[in-house]
This record gives structure tokens, C-alpha cells and sequence, in this order.
């Protein structure tokens, strides 16, 4: 009988850690709930991903700003062995006289600056990834989100939200932020 029973464990926890391919826009259904095996793989099987990568120019930035954006494709694996596709996204953002603000294009991937990773968000067709500037200790960091648009495959909604983690002791009032926030910036593929 104890022979029995443990087959029928060890048989059960074979088949619910065994690897699998499981979309990358289902990542929050599963997140915080399984355990995974060593090679499951997280996948943009559905090219939801794909269509975010290239440059990106932003059509309507607030205070005459632009924002250009460069998107490319990231693979990584957990501690654990779970491979997860995802995005590297650089960007370059200019004053109204075409001055920049600041620039992560030529950094490299490893940079604190450079964002990598990211998920989609429930709706399945926002993709939201973190991002923090050379002040995030003061509450320069927050998340970018965005969209491709339905009706026109060019062109995709961009946002920032703040998320204001700083260091209360040495920066009491946060830094301004670089990155436009509070609206959605129409950017046109280029």
C-alpha cells in the first residue's frame, strides 16, 4: 500500500513539474501559483512581443519633448531554470530645442538604465516593464507601459507611472522626473 501511494505521489509531481511552453502573455495567470519546472519556458509564441521591436518616435510628447524608443527582443533565465522572453528597451529623450535630456542607447545591456524583462499586464495587450534614471535612489523610477495600437499596427501608446521609491533620509522631496508621465504619448514606428 505504501508502495502504491508513493508511486502514485512521485507519478503526480513528475507530470505537474514537467516543462512546457506556455505563452509569455499569460505570465500573470501563472505567477505567485505553480511551481515550474527547469526549462519551462515563458514564450512569445503568439509574436505579441515581436511587434513592439524597432524604433519608435514619439508624435505628440509633452513641452515639445521627444522620445525616441528602441525595442529588441531579451531571453532570460531564473535562478531555477525558467526561460522567460521579454524586451530590452533603450531610449533617448530631447528638450524642445533637441537637447538631450538623457540617453540609454549606446549603454550597455547591463545597465541599471537600461530596462529589460517586463510582462504583459492582464489585459494581455499592454506590455509594462521598470524603468529608473541616474536618480532613482530619489525617486526617479517607475513603470513604462505600452501598447500597440488596434486600428493602426504603427502606432502604439506609451506611458509612464511613477512609482517613488527613494531614500526618505537623503532626498526628502524626490527629483524631478525625466520621463514624461501623467498622459499617453502617441509613438509612430520608424
Amino acid at each position: 500500500m505504501k508502495y502504491t501511494i508513493s508511486l502514485v505521489l512521485c507519478v503526480a509531481f513528475t507530470i505537474s513539474c514537467k516543462a512546457q511552453i506556455i505563452p509569455i502573455e499569460n505570465t500573470n495567470e501563472y505567477e505567485d501559483e505553480y511551481e515550474f519546472a527547469e526549462g519551462t519556458y515563458f514564450k512569445d509564441v503568439n509574436g505579441k512581443l515581436a511587434n513592439f521591436y524597432g524604433h519608435w518616435k514619439s508624435i505628440d510628447a509633452p513641452d515639445g519633448k521627444q522620445l525616441d524608443v528602441y525595442i529588441s527582443e531579451y531571453v532570460e533565465t531564473d535562478i531555477v531554470g525558467v526561460i522567460y522572453d521579454g524586451i530590452v528597451l533603450r531610449y533617448s529623450l530631447r528638450d524642445s530645442s533637441g537637447d538631450i535630456i538623457f540617453s540609454t542607447v549606446d549603454l550597455p545591456e547591463d545597465s541599471p538604465y537600461v530596462s529589460s524583462g517586463g510582462a504583459f499586464l492582464n489585459n494581455k495587450e499592454t506590455y509594462s516593464i521598470y524603468y529608473q534614471g541616474e536618480e532613482s535612489s530619489c525617486g526617479q523610477n517607475g513603470y513604462l507601459s505600452f501598447a500597440i495600437r488596434i486600428d493602426d499596427v504603427d502606432k502604439m501608446g506609451f506611458g509612464y507611472s511613477v512609482k517613488d521609491e527613494r531614500n526618505i533620509f537623503n532626498c526628502p522631496d524626490g527629483v524631478d522626473q525625466v520621463m514624461p508621465f501623467g498622459e499617453t504619448i502617441i509613438m509612430e514606428r520608424q
